[in-house]
């Protein structure tokens, strides 16, 4: 979730030009909606990807092995279905590709600096903290790591709650 959040909030920061920032966060928080529907349908085939994974094979191999699709075009053809933008369909069909569009490109420094926060992505282990990424510029435009932080407390909190002003950041 603090995953998808971050990514979210940080492609939504960084929406390139022509890109709507709306459009950025959509795209943020829903490339691995494949992996969110593969884990609800089979919660102990998706198990296994991620104990797969955590022994170190590729996680999107493991994807394809169990269920003969991996999570990124999975969620590319639910996008599809639900009609949504091009622009996200292809980030979330992409995002572990090296996709070279804008949005994409958005989205893979996104991940980075989520995983440099120790922020893992539910399969993956958060690797070591990278202090580089507390001063990365994409970073900064949300107010550093405690601005993203609190972005996604407010969100996760308002899953929770009725109650709740959006950062300020958000407002307005």
């Amino acid at each position: 979730w603090r995953h998808l959040l971050g990514s979210a909030v940080l492609c939504e920061a960084g929406a390139p030009t022509g890109i709507a920032p709306e459009a950025a966060f959509l795209a943020g928080m829903l490339h691995n909606i494949g992996r969110l529907v593969m884990a609800v349908q089979s919660p102990s085939r998706y198990r296994q990807v991620v104990d797969a994974a955590q022994s170190g094979i590729d996680a999107s191999a493991a994807e394809r092995s169990l269920f003969g699709i991996d999570h990124a075009a999975f969620g590319a053809r639910i996008c599809e279905r639900w009609q949504l933008p091009q622009e996200g369909t292809t980030v979330v069909g992409g995002h572990h590709a090296g996709a070279t569009d804008p949005l994409s490109l958005t989205l893979s420094q996104a991940r980075a600096i989520i995983g440099g926060l120790g922020i893992g992505d539910g399969v993956h282990r958060p690797d070591q903290r990278d202090p580089a990424m507390e001063e990365h510029p994409l970073l900064a435009e949300v107010d550093g790591r405690e601005g993203l932080m609190a972005e996604i407390r407010w969100f996760r909190e308002a899953t929770t709650s009725r109650q709740g002003t959006p950062p300020r950041r958000m407002a307005g």
